[in-house]
């Protein structure tokens, strides 16, 4: 019995000591429970935060839709590109100073197009 009374004893001085801890800042200074500092809903965290950990997020969330939105035509933009290379050189054996020139595709448009 006496071993767990010891035990009991040592988890609840742990306890108070967590209880300190969280109780005071970093400067030692007890913090005060002021409702008034305070809107409804906020914790002490989120008052720590403040309006520059939220306008931070903000524009991190603003900064991942414009790489979204323009990340995505880029690869596709390198994508027809690396296609239309790979498709004229290498699998049609044609000349690779001849993939990015206009009048080679529309030479391809008329003969694919043309009327028979």
């Amino acid at each position: 019995m006496s071993v767990e009374k010891a035990k009991l004893g040592v988890s609840r001085k742990k306890d108070r000591e967590t209880a300190d801890r969280l109780s005071h800042d970093e400067g030692g200074r007890e913090r005060g429970n002021d409702a008034a500092s305070r809107t409804e809903g906020e914790t002490p965290s989120a008052n720590k935060a403040g309006a520059s950990g939220r306008s931070r997020s903000r524009w991190l969330r603003a900064l991942r839709i414009i790489l979204r939105i323009c990340v995505v035509p880029v690869l596709f933009l390198i994508a027809l590109c690396g296609g239309l290379y790979i498709g004229y050189v290498v699998l049609g054996n044609g000349s690779a100073d001849d993939v990015f020139d206009w009048a080679t595709w529309q030479h391809m448009y008329d003969l694919i197009f043309a009327d028979s």
